[in-house]
């Protein structure tokens, strides 16, 4: 299923997974590999109840931590997946590449799915919160700086990468 996933055969990726799974359904990295299948697909509510099976039954990769929380934010839970967020940080911290990564995804959702800078103040704002309290501020500015091709596309006008660049100055300085 890994495998499959990481060809983007997203649809085999969760058959495989839903086989493992049928086979043993007290794997919790089966459900982890389901859930990441599901999120890949779209299925955000599917995916975070795969997520949740995966915790639950003890299934300790970063993976299904951090994803957790970039399904309820897809979800527009943001404030549950900024919880979510903060505890996988907790657990996983020394892993740079899942917090990364993590962060890439939570800034390309931010200002691809908001158009108001009081909600990128109010989420970015929380993210910043969370990495100033594990001191991952930096991964933060790698995040950003990943995300610039989201963050400044043709179909950003001046007026809005403007109000990017403030809301982000705002939070963290220059």
């Amino acid at each position: 299923g890994l495998v499959l996933g990481q060809l983007g055969r997203y649809e085999e990726a969760l058959a495989c997974s839903e086989k493992l799974i049928e086979l043993d359904p007290k794997d919790g990295f089966a459900w982890g590999m389901k859930g990441l299948a599901l999120l890949s697909l779209e299925r955000y509510e599917e995916a975070l109840l795969s997520y949740e099976k995966a915790i639950e039954l003890g299934g300790k990769p970063d993976f299904i931590f951090f994803n957790r929380a970039l399904a309820l934010i897809a979800l527009n839970r943001w404030n549950e997946g900024f919880a979510a967020f903060d505890d996988a940080v907790g657990r996983f911290r020394d892993q740079a590449q899942p917090v990364t990564i993590s962060l890439i995804s939570i800034i390309n959702r931010l200002f691809s799915q908001a158009a108001d800078p009081a909600i990128w103040r109010r989420q970015l704002g929380s993210l910043v919160e969370v990495c100033l309290k594990y001191k991952i501020l930096s991964a933060l500015g790698i995040g950003v700086v990943r995300s610039i091709s989201t963050l400044m596309s043709p179909m950003v006008s001046d007026e809005a990468a403007r109000a990017r660049l403030e809301v982000w100055r705002e939070l963290v300085g220059n």
